[in-house]
């Protein structure tokens, strides 16, 4: 029995078991038209710089120009103890970071927020509610291997998207909602659209949304699989949304015939516009992972690299430079560490063989980001489960950065000079303008020697 079996199956109870209906729930109605370790650290983690606002170019909502960005170094954007899960990071216009998450308690009704740098001000803006008042998947398993917000801003307009799994409290049906906050608007709206919907089989069923906004256009992503169908589930599912009106609903074809695609669901745009989608599938039993990419255009999606799996926490990320997919991904194998790989494509179907990044004496987890800078180049941004004794000592905390402007040579290094708590921790990586790197993540517990609180913490380098 995997683990997202036993976790998410055994976390719901009473549910009364209908014929799977894709987007159709049993109730009436149907769619409207989307481990870690304990905390160690010390006083030099991290100090927060309150004097680096570098300028670069930006465009206000009225065409002016804004020029703040966040002073470099940690610093707690949203406190609690239930607060970040299912975290997503985007940036906008100025490069300044966007940031959404999910709060509430294990197995108990969660909300969605969202909250944004205001390169104008200088400032961090008011948390703004997106939804809330039902369960998620990830909020009712200790071990979640699904990510369930999903955030993205269109450039052409400025609106910010946001998708999310939810979860009735009542009947336990699952929905993929999606919400808008367009230009100048000061809330989401109150009635998100319901792009998907279904029964809850008491196992993982609908989860893991991936979104990308371009041209007034939101593309969606979502994941369809349950014990209900019998090997026979859509796996990945894509449409769009225009205008308020949703197009069909569009199998991803993939290599293992789509009744097991799992995990997070990875969606960016190219240099182009196109959106492309990076993803793990494997077959039953359960013996081998596959990550696999797919965009637009594709017949089946390209097998990027595969690999025997031990541990049930895959991670995947996608990013490009140009319109050339790179994706970096954690197949983490006990026997072989530390489970941290990179491959590089130039059109999306031909990929490199994987190249293994040294994670600085640790196994890597399922929490994993990739970015690439304008000026060219890419960082991998991970987190570990625990210390590699096939490697040197690790030599600083998490989360690790990977750094390379030559792919595939990567070098490790730390912003934290001791190791946060790497539960949960939804690790997310953006370049700003400047060529900065930005992270943000959830850090379980308060850091007495630092002063961090436990919550949401955003990061932006030197």
């Amino acid at each position: 029995m995997r683990l997202r079996d036993f976790f998410e199956g055994a976390a719901l109870s009473g549910l009364s078991i209908c014929a799977f209906s894709f987007s159709v729930g049993c109730h009436s109605g149907g769619t409207t038209g989307g481990g870690g370790h304990t905390t160690a650290s010390t006083a030099a983690i991290m100090m927060t710089s309150t004097t680096d606002t570098t300028s670069v170019s930006g465009t206000t909502s009225s065409g002016g120009m804004c020029s703040k960005l966040p002073p470099s170094g940690f610093v707690n954007i949203a406190q609690g103890a239930n607060v970040g899960y299912d975290l997503a990071l985007t940036t906008d216009e100025n490069g300044a970071p966007i940031v959404a998450w999910s709060e509430g308690p294990l197995m108990m009704p969660v909300t969605i927020w969202v909250k944004r740098w205001d390169a104008c001000t200088g400032a961090w803006g008011q948390q703004l509610k997106v939804d809330g008042g039902f369960r998620q998947t990830t909020n009712s398993s200790p071990t979640p291997v699904s990510h369930n917000v999903a955030l993205a801003y269109d450039h052409s307009n400025g609106t910010i998207g946001v998708a999310y799994q939810t979860e009735d409290p009542t009947d336990f049906h699952l929905e993929i909602r999606y919400a808008e906050l367009p230009k100048g608007a000061t809330g989401f709206a109150t009635s998100p659209a319901v792009a998907a919907q279904m029964p809850n089989s008491g196992s993982y069923g609908l989860y893991s949304p991936g979104l990308a906004l371009t041209g007034g256009t939101a593309h969606l992503f979502y994941q369809v699989s349950t014990a209900l169908c019998g090997g026979t589930c859509p796996g990945l599912v894509y449409r769009t949304r225009t205008a308020g009106t949703w197009t069909s609903e569009m199998v991803v074809p993939n290599s293992q015939g789509g009744n097991d695609v799992f995990g997070v669901t990875s969606v960016q745009l190219d240099s182009a516009g196109i959106p492309g989608v990076a993803f793990q599938a494997m077959p039953d039993p359960d013996t081998t992972h596959y990550v696999e990419y797919w965009h637009p255009g594709m017949a089946m999606a390209a097998v990027v690299m595969k690999k025997a799996q031990t541990d049930d926490e895959p991670g995947v990320a996608l990013t490009f430079d140009g319109t050339k997919p790179r994706i970096a991904a954690t197949l983490l194998d006990f026997l072989n560490p530390p489970g941290l790989w990179f491959s590089s494509s130039d059109d999306g179907t031909t990929w490199t063989a994987p190249t293994g990044i040294e994670t600085d004496g640790a196994f890597a987890s399922m929490w994993v980001a990739i970015a690439m800078s304008s000026s060219g180049e890419t960082a991998i941004v991970s987190t570990d489960q625990g210390a590699d004794p096939g490697q040197p000592a690790a030599t600083c905390g998490d989360p690790k950065i990977s750094r390379s402007t030559m792919i595939p040579t990567f070098k490790t290094s730390c912003p934290a000079k001791s190791e946060f708590n790497t539960n949960y921790e939804y690790v997310q990586a953006a370049y700003g303008l400047d060529n900065k790197l930005q992270m943000a993540f959830r850090l379980p517990m308060t850091d007495a020697a630092s002063g961090l609180s436990g919550g949401v913490i955003y990061w932006r380098d030197k």
